[in-house]
């Protein structure tokens, strides 16, 4: 089974921020795994894709990894 897992860029602290995601009154959040609700910019959170890279990062939707030596989006 894959994790269920997301990430997004905080406002507040301007670095990625990785748990669960959701939507209130048009604002975009992600809880942490110590329960933090922590506000991101919608527009950077992406889905863990149950994929990892070949330094066994995990990769994201909307990441770019290079495949054959070719730069593509995922």
């Amino acid at each position: 089974m894959r994790d269920i897992e997301f990430r997004g860029i905080s406002i507040a602290y301007d670095s990625f921020i990785y748990g669960y995601y959701y939507e209130n009154n048009d604002k975009s959040f992600i809880v942490t795994k110590k329960g933090n609700h922590i506000q991101v910019h919608k527009n950077s959170v992406g889905q863990y894709t149950g994929r990892k890279d070949t330094n066994n990062v995990k990769i994201y939707e909307n990441d770019i990894v290079k495949f054959n030596k070719q730069a593509t989006s995922i």
